[in-house]
Formats: C-alpha cells, sequence, structure tokens
C-alpha cells in the first residue's frame, strides 16, 4: 500500500475489535520505494544505498516500486536519527526464493540494528531455511522467535514484528495472521547510536550473509500497533480483487492491453447475497469494488467477465470490513478454472474464449468468431478477445487453443458444488 489515508474506521469482527487510532499515530519512518529512499513519514530520516540496489515492480505491478538486493553487496542504511526505546513494531512486504540453512547471526539479514553482541538490540533474519526469525537482545543473551513455516516461496508476504512492553510480549505476524507469540520482559534498547540496516547486517555487513530478495513499504513505529491495524495494513483502505482475463494479458509488457469490466458475485452457500461491478486497471490488474460490510459471513467469490470462464475463488470466513481476494498470483482452483498465463512472473487468468457463456470453450464458441471476424467487426465486442478492436485471426487462435484443452466448468447450483466441488479442486 503506497498511501495510507488517515481516518477512523469502526471495526465489528470479533477478530479485529474496534480500531480508532490513526495509521499512523507513533509511525516513526516509512519507506514505499518508489524509485527513492525517502522517510515518506515526513520526519525526515532518508535512506542512503550501498551498491546500487534496483527498484522493480512491487506487488500491484506498478513499475520502480519496491527494492530489490541481490544478496551480494546491496543494501540500505538508515539513519541512527531513528530511535525506539521499548516498544516497536516493524511492518514490510517481502518477496523471495532465497533459502538460508543457519539460523540467527548466520541467517540472511533482513533489518537489522545489531551492535555486535546480545546486549538489549534487536534484529530480523531469513534462516532456518525460509523463516522469519525476530531476535532480541538482552542482558543474559539473545532470545529468538521464529515463524514455524518458510516463507521464500516467492509470493508476496506480509511481515508485521511487535513487541509490547505493556503486554510484555514479542510476536510475528504472517499475511496479518499471528504465526508466533513469546512473552518477553522488554527493557529499554541500547542500540539507538547505530544505524539501521537494510539486507545486510551492521554489524559487519560484509562478513554476514545478505538478503536476496524484493522489499516494500517497510513502516517503523514506536509503539506496539493492535490487530486491526496490522489488518489495515495488509487489506488496505479498498475492497478489491486482482483478476486477468487471458485475452486481454500481454505478456512481453506484463499488462493488460485495455481495461475492462468484470461482475463479481458473493456466495454463501449456493446463494448470491450480493454482487457488484468493477473495472480491472490495466496495470495493477486490480478491479476496486465497495459493497456491504460481510464481516461474519462464510463466502466465496465468482467473477464473470463477457467472455471468458468463471473464476472461483476458496470458501473463506470474512473477518475484516474490506475483502481483497488475489486471482493472478496462486492457481487456487488446480488448473481447471484459472490457466497459467506466464511464468515470468508466474501469473493465473481467467480462460477467454466462451464467447456464448455456455460454460465450455467450443466449435460453437470459434463459429461465432469466425463469422464476425469474416464480417470485419470492429470495436468493442464480446468477440474481440485480445482487445485489440478487432475480430480477427488472433482471436480465433485464442479459442482453438483452449477448445483443444476439452475444458468446461460446472454450474455451480447445488451445495454439493460449493463444498465438494471447490475441495476438490483444491
Amino acid at each position: 500500500m503506497k498511501t495510507l489515508i488517515a481516518v477512523l474506521l469502526l471495526l465489528t469482527s470479533s477478530f479485529t475489535g474496534i480500531l480508532k487510532a490513526d495509521i499512523d499515530s507513533g509511525l516513526v519512518a516509512s519507506y514505499n520505494f518508489s524509485g527513492n529512499y525517502i522517510d515518506a513519514s515526513g520526519h525526515g530520516h532518508n535512506g542512503t544505498p550501498i551498491s546500487n540496489p534496483a527498484f522493480v515492480n512491487d506487488r500491484f505491478n506498478n513499475s520502480s516500486s519496491a527494492l530489490s538486493l541481490n544478496g551480494d553487496s546491496q543494501y540500505v542504511s538508515l539513519p541512527s536519527t531513528i530511535k525506539f526505546y521499548t516498544d516497536l513494531t516493524i511492518s514490510f512486504w517481502l518477496r523471495t526464493t532465497a533459502s538460508d540453512p543457519d539460523p540467527f547471526y548466520f541467517g540472511m539479514f533482513l533489518i537489522d540494528r545489531d551492535i555486535c553482541n546480545w546486549y538489549r538490540d534487536w534484529d530480523i533474519t531469513l534462516g532456518s531455511g525460509g523463516k522469519i526469525i525476530f531476535t532480541t537482545g538482552t542482558d543474559n543473551g539473545d532470545h529468538q522467535l521464529a515463524t514455524a513455516k518458510d516463507l521464500n516461496d516467492g509470493y508476496w508476504h506480509h511481515i508485521t514484528i511487535v513487541l509490547d512492553s505493556t503486554l510484555g510480549r514479542k510476536q510475528i505476524f504472517v499475511d496479518r495472521l499471528l504465526a508466533r507469540t513469546s512473552n518477553f520482559s522488554v527493557t529499554s534498547f541500547v542500540n539507538n547510536n547505530i544505524p539501521i540496516f537494510v539486507g545486510a547486517s551492521v554489524c559487519g555487513p560484509m562478513d554476514h550473509d545478505r538478503y536476496r530478495g524484493e522489499i516494500d513499504d517497510i513502516r517503523f513505529y514506536d509503539r506496539a500497533i493492535t490487530q486491526g491495524e496490522i489488518n489495515r495494513l495488509y487489506f488496505g483502505d479498498s475492497s478489491y480483487v486482482r483478476i486477468i482475463p487471458e485475452g486481454l494479458y500481454d505478456s512481453l509488457n506484463n499488462v493488460l492491453t485495455r481495461s475492462d469490466t468484470v461482475d463479481i458475485y458473493f456466495h454463501k452457500y449456493y446463494d448470491i447475497i450480493d454482487s457488484v461491478k468493477a473495472v480491472i486497471d490495466p496495470v495493477t490488474f486490480m478491479a476496486p469494488f465497495s459493497v456491504s460490510d460481510k464481516s461474519g459471513e462464510v463466502i466465496f467469490l465468482e467473477v464473470r467477465n463477457k467472455n471468458c470462464f468463471h473464476a472461483i475463488s476458496d470458501l473463506f470466513y470474512v473477518d475484516y470490513s474490506k475483502i481483497v481476494y488475489d486471482f493472478t498470483n496462486r492457481d487456487w482452483m488446480s488448473g481447471q478454472v484459472l490457466k497459467l498465463i506466464d511464468t515470468s512472473p508466474v501469473r493465473y487468468g481467467m480462460y477467454s474464449g466462451d464467447v456464448n457463456q455456455d460454460n465450455t470453450i467450443d466449435a460453437s464458441d470459434a463459429a461465432i468468431v469466425d463469422n464476425d471476424a469474416a464480417n470485419l467487426v470492429t470495436g468493442y465486442s464480446i468477440t474481440d478477445l485480445n482487445g485489440d478492436m478487432i475480430v480477427d485471426a488472433t482471436d480465433f487462435a485464442i479459442i482453438d487453443e483452449n477448445a483443444n484443452r476439452f475444458i468446461s466448468i460446472p454450474i455451480y447450483n447445488s451445495p454439493f458444488f460449493i463444498f465438494g466441488g471447490l475441495n476438490w479442486k483444491r
């Protein structure tokens, strides 16, 4: 999330409680890496790049909006003017496939303020495979807290590290969910006179393993933020789905040839309880929408496009006022309802070619496209699969490829499909 708007947000979910605090309250420093190292909090704690790290596409596909580190010589130095004394929250996004078998101190340093000893400092590393390790120094040694699961799967993950002196605990949240927690007696840090390194160890940056991967949207707080605020950092301030109609995807430029409209249906059991139209942004693949709060519901989403197979989400419990679902970065439906449309980066999209919307791509769809091509149909048309405003052989080729796969999707009009079919496809 590149811009956070300070508003009062009421949450009724039993999981999130009530959030009334300004999301920027206690924010000491913030780095969006949108082509620069400026502290977006306005406090002037600007970073200094070492060995020219690269700016790359962020999780929304915005160009030059995330930081890529090579794991060799590249890192970013943040100034010692950033101060933390007891309470601390660090929120950031990362994506990596790198692995390091070593635990803390010999793992890859993500965000570090180590004083080269175990006395009242802190750091975040990636180690023991691909686990996040949050280490805090004490008077009697280092206290380590690590995630149980590896996170080096090549997908973007939101990490939140919380140190709470009032409750006497330290926590790691992964994709807004509590991953690990531990009791911890917080004492004042003594490392505020040294810089913070992103991607390397302050205690000899060339002598320790450095982080290889992308990192983005680092936020430092001098307080322990709440679960509701973590949800807000993860979801943002708008509901949206990310979705790609196959025919519109330009794999050379990693964008859509144009925007398009989708219909989003909200299913509870086999009833449609709500629906909304949304427009897909051609760069981010995001289709933002506004619906009534679905907190407390168990639902699944169905996304329809004018000439594509419907995309079906997993069944999920809604515990927040915003709904975010990304169909592009995982093969949710084991390849049947979604199609692998790119391998670098890995992306999935809706099968294009179901022109007559009979849930099968076959000769009847090809005949409609062939007829429109023969009649030189132009403009916005259901048979213009690739969005170039003319119906021709390129549209027919998309249908021909998918028809040869002999695939169809079921009609979801029974509870058996919802609870049997979805689970079967997962």
